[in-house]
């Protein structure tokens, strides 16, 4: 994260103080990327936004799909019940609503895996997990 945000004030020009950045790790002002946290910075950073405004939001994370679904993984979230995420038809419910003229949306997103957190999960090179 704090690459990106170096090449976003860096490389893009991007004044520091149009980033608004979620996460416990942040330099400044840490806030944990708990579901209302995220639910909540999210609409307001878009509904600041003007019409000649451009708008860039990154979610780097855990997503999970459930039932044909997308979601993404906040840090309380509970990969299997699907009303503890944050649904990316939400997402893009919100940027839809956003009047800034160009929407760029980037996921990062590392499809959840079961294995993890439940102890070393044995590889054969051969058959998988």
């Amino acid at each position: 994260p704090d690459q990106l945000i170096r090449s976003l004030t860096n490389g893009l020009h991007i004044p520091a103080n149009q980033i608004y950045h979620v996460s416990d790790a942040a330099r400044n002002s840490a806030r944990p990327p708990l579901k209302p946290i995220i639910e909540q910075s999210l609409t307001a950073f878009l509904k600041t936004s003007r019409k000649q405004d451009r708008v860039m939001v990154f979610f780097i994370g855990h997503t999970k799909e459930i039932d044909d679904k997308a979601y993404l993984l906040p840090l309380e979230g509970d990969f299997k019940d699907a009303s503890t995420l944050i649904p990316l038809d939400w997402v893009y419910k919100q940027l839809a609503e956003c009047s800034a003229r160009q929407k760029i949306l980037v996921l990062d997103g590392n499809r959840y895996n079961a294995g993890q957190g439940r102890g070393t999960v044995e590889l054969d090179w051969q058959s998988g997990p």
